[in-house]
């Protein structure tokens, strides 16, 4: 999970993903060269968005990779196996 506070969140969530490959995926995948994300069809990821599209190609030139987006259809999102096994609230406490 990323918590962040920006307005710009489709840069914002290529950032998370970055962080993630970084911090995650490439010390347990080092010989990868491919990346495989799924996402929901709307908000700041949808894949009319330009930002998105624009920040995820600089991601996969920067770390070598060779990203897939699949999209979830709309409304879909909660067939997202991440989703259900993550599914504990979130609290500001």
């Amino acid at each position: 999970m990323s918590v962040g506070d920006t307005a710009d969140t489709a840069s914002f969530a290529v950032e998370a993903v970055r962080r993630w490959w970084y911090t995650m995926g490439r010390p347990r995948f080092p010989k990868a060269t491919k990346l495989l994300i799924t996402a929901d069809a709307g908000g700041s990821n949808g894949h009319r968005v330009r930002l998105w599209k624009l920040e995820l190609a600089k991601f996969a030139r920067e770390a070598g990779l060779t990203v897939t987006v699949c999209h979830y259809p709309s409304g879909a999102s909660k067939w997202n196996p991440i989703v259900l096994y993550t599914g504990f609230p979130v609290s500001t406490k």
